[in-house]
């Protein structure tokens, strides 16, 4: 997303956030239904809010040509915050 919008691509932008939206999440749990099914519910309630605002953003950027780029930036900070403290939060350890 930054660097599309950093040369003033929207619809690359909206494309890269998009691709981590909902659409992935669903993707996701129909391959790993049995991983998603064992998450905490706080993880998905964060993580599934998370990845709508990808969606939210990826709709702003192709409804609003020449969107001002500080109003997405600050919009993008408010979601990265998001997904750090997740990512933060929570972790999956593999074992052997």
């Amino acid at each position: 997303m930054h660097g599309a919008l950093a040369v003033g691509d929207q619809q690359a932008a909206a494309d890269a956030a998009e691709s981590v939206g909902m659409g992935m999440v669903e993707s996701l749990a129909e391959r790993e239904a049995s991983l998603i099914a064992k998450l905490p519910i706080e993880m998905k309630k964060l993580g599934f809010s998370t990845h709508e605002n990808f969606d939210d953003i990826a709709k702003k950027l192709r409804d609003n040509p020449g969107m001002d780029q500080r109003a997405i930036s600050a919009e993008i900070k408010t979601l990265t915050d998001k997904c750090v403290a997740c990512h933060a939060a929570y972790r999956i350890e593999a074992t052997y």
